[in-house]
């Protein structure tokens, strides 16, 4: 099952012109996306994301005004929220910033502030061969730009059973990763590698799931 991510959404399209995977979509909290807020990115996109955003936190703390602003930008990817109130409360946004990766990235996404709710879509989306990103296990892949890494933060969350205290990071594919609300800022963190190149730690912590976008081709994989 390695290596199943090289291809992307646009090879696919280029292939198959009649799918069309722009549409509005509304997640199940209600809310709506309109076609101009999704695109085919997939994960080569998720990774220049995230590189960006590391970028423009660079030297800057989430106590920063400029912290402040662009913290704002990242809650504004989950509905619902008073974001106001997040940031004075220091509410723990590394859920967010997955979510804001993912949107900017043109990928549909269920949008939250616990990473426990997406690791749960996820699942489901690996059961029906629905959905625009799925869960896989670590030895099912290898590190890829775009791939998001959860590890468990002491809630005994595993893949089966996702836990509520999570953490995430989106792998840039050269050893290290992306993630938010670390060091209270955007950082980067070590990825580390088996024998095969699978993911197995982000900073010494196992990973227990890996987050990807599929596309309309999730059904010629026999993963799940």
């Amino acid at each position: 099952m390695k290596n199943f991510l090289r291809r992307t959404l646009a090879e696919v399209l280029s292939e198959d012109p009649d799918i069309n995977p722009g549409h509005s979509y509304e997640d199940d909290t209600g809310y709506t996306y309109d076609d101009d807020q999704l695109s085919t990115g997939g994960v080569e996109d998720i990774a220049d994301e995230a590189e960006t955003e590391f970028l423009r936190w660079a030297g800057v703390k989430e106590d920063d005004p400029e912290g402040e602003d662009l913290l704002w930008d990242i809650w504004e990817a989950v509905p619902g929220r008073d974001i106001a109130s997040d940031i004075l409360n220091r509410v723990p946004w590394s859920s967010a910033f997955i979510s804001a990766i993912f949107l900017r990235a043109g990928i549909e996404f269920f949008s939250t502030a616990q990473h426990k709710q997406y690791m749960i879509k996820a699942l489901e989306n690996r059961e029906t061969g629905n959905g625009s990103f799925i869960a896989l296990r670590p030895e099912e892949v290898v590190d890829e730009p775009g791939l998001v890494y959860v590890r468990d933060r002491g809630s005994g969350s595993t893949f089966e059973n996702p836990g509520e205290k999570n953490h995430a990071d989106i792998s840039l594919g050269d050893g290290t990763a992306v993630g938010g609300n670390l060091s209270n800022s955007v950082s980067r963190v070590n990825v580390e590698t088996d024998e095969n190149d699978s993911p197995v730690a982000v900073q010494g912590e196992k990973i227990i799931m890996v987050i990807a976008p599929t596309g309309d081709w999730v059904d010629e994989f026999e993963f799940l």
